[in-house]
C-alpha cells in the first residue's frame, strides 16, 4: 500500500472516530440533559454549581440521577461503546466494541478527574452559558411577586379578608416572631397562615413565574433527601424531614407514594361527612366525622406543594408587618375620630347639658 492510500485510510479512520465520538457526546448530553434536575435546566444549575454540586455536571448532587436514568441508553449505544474502547482523540484505534458498560467510562464520577471525550465539559459550559446566579435570584423574585399579588388581591386593601379569629389561638397560626405590635393579638400577628395558605397555594403552584423556581428548590430538596434524607425510623414525610437519620438513598424518589400526614373520613354518616374532607390523622370533628384513612400522592408532588408554601410563610414575614402597620393605623384613626368627638362634648355636646 502506497503512502497516499494509507494517508487516505487514515484521514478516513480519523473522521470515522470523530463522528462516532461526536454522536456519543450528543447522546450523553441529550439524556443528561432530559434527566438533571428533572429536564429543568436552571434546577440542574442550582444544584450542579454549588457546593456539594462541585461545580461539574458530574459532581455528588447530580451524579447519581444521571447514571441512573443515562446509564442503560450510553451502554446500549454503539457510538458510545466505540468510544469507550477508543476514548483518546489520537494512536491506534480498535475496531472491536467493548463488553463492558461504557457509561462509567465516559461520565465518570467528579473524583476520578476525567473527560475522556469532553462531555462533561460541554455540559457544564451549557449550563453556565444559559443560566447564572442573578437569574436564579431573579427567578424567585419573580415568583415571590406572584405571591404578594395573590395575598394582596385575595385579602383585600386592608387586609381583612385573612384577618385572623382574635379568639382563635390553635397551632397552624401564624407566628410573626418578635419585635412587633402585641398589644392586640397575643400571638404577635393580624394574619392568619392558614387562610393565606387556602387562597393562594395553587396560584403560586400554577404560576408560569413559579414554575423555574419551584423546580430548583424541589432539586434541592431532592438532594439533600438522596445524601441524608432517608427514612429512617420515621413513618411519614412529616417526620422524615423533622428526624431524618439514615443515609440510605431514595430510590424511584419522583415516583414514591406518601402520606401526608392528613386524612379522609372513612364513614361518611349519611352525608355529614364527605369524603373528599382533609383534616389531621385520628381526630374527630364537630359533625362526628371520624379521619382515618390516610392520604397519600407523589412524593414529588407533596414536596412541591411545600416548596411553594414555604416560600408563601416566607413572604408572609414583610407582608404581616404591613398587615400590622395597616391595622394600628386603622385603629389610630378611629381613636383619633373618637378624640375628637370626645373634646367637642362626645356624643352630647355641650349645648345638651344647660
Amino acid at each position: 500500500m502506497n503512502v497516499g492510500m494509507r494517508a487516505k485510510i487514515a484521514d478516513l479512520v480519523d473522521k470515522f472516530d470523530t463522528r462516532a465520538k461526536a454522536k456519543c457526546t450528543d447522546t450523553i448530553k441529550s439524556c443528561a440533559m432530559r434527566v438533571c434536575g428533572g429536564g429543568v435546566g436552571s434546577a440542574c444549575y442550582a444544584s450542579v454549581f454549588s457546593i456539594d454540586g462541585q461545580n461539574s455536571i458530574n459532581g455528588k448532587n447530580t451524579y447519581g440521577e444521571i447514571k441512573t436514568g443515562c446509564e442503560a441508553i450510553v451502554n446500549t449505544d454503539m457510538y458510545c461503546k466505540y468510544a469507550a474502547a477508543n476514548p483518546n482523540s489520537t494512536g491506534t484505534y480498535s475496531y472491536s466494541y467493548i463488553n463492558r458498560d461504557a457509561f462509567e467510562d465516559l461520565f465518570p464520577e467528579y473524583e476520578k478527574k476525567q473527560d475522556p471525550i469532553g462531555v462533561v465539559a460541554a455540559l457544564n459550559s451549557a449550563l453556565a452559558t444559559n443560566y447564572n446566579d442573578a437569574a436564579i435570584a431573579q427567578m424567585r423574585k419573580s415568583c415571590e411577586n406572584v405571591a404578594k399579588g395573590c395575598i394582596k388581591s385575595m385579602c383585600g386593601s386592608e387586609y381583612t379578608n385573612c384577618y385572623r379569629n382574635r379568639t382563635d389561638i390553635i397551632s397552624g397560626t401564624y407566628e410573626t416572631g418578635t419585635g412587633l405590635d402585641k398589644s392586640m393579638n397575643k400571638m404577635g400577628g393580624v394574619l392568619d397562615n392558614n387562610v393565606v395558605i387556602g387562597l393562594c397555594l395553587d396560584t403560586i403552584k400554577n404560576a408560569s413565574s413559579c414554575e423555574e423556581h419551584l423546580a430548583i428548590q424541589t432539586a434541592k430538596k431532592k438532594s439533600s433527601d438522596q445524601k441524608t434524607g432517608g427514612w429512617g425510623a420515621n413513618t411519614s414525610v412529616r417526620d422524615a424531614w423533622l428526624d431524618a437519620n439514615s443515609t440510605t438513598a431514595r430510590e424511584q424518589w419522583s415516583e414514591e407514594m406518601v402520606e401526608t400526614g392528613l386524612c379522609y373520613p372513612s364513614d361518611t354518616k349519611g352525608g355529614k361527612c364527605q369524603p373528599t374532607d382533609l383534616a389531621p390523622c385520628d381526630t374527630v370533628d364537630s359533625d362526628g366525622c371520624v379521619y382515618d384513612t390516610k392520604q397519600t400522592m407523589r412524593y414529588l408532588d407533596y414536596v412541591l406543594g411545600n416548596e411553594a408554601e414555604t416560600l408563601l410563610q416566607q413572604v408572609m414575614v414583610d407582608i404581616e408587618k404591613e398587615a400590622q402597620a395597616t391595622y394600628n393605623a386603622k385603629l389610630t384613626r378611629e381613636q383619633n375620630m373618637c378624640l375628637a368627638a370626645n373634646n367637642a362634648g362626645g356624643i352630647l355636646s355641650s349645648r345638651d347639658i344647660g
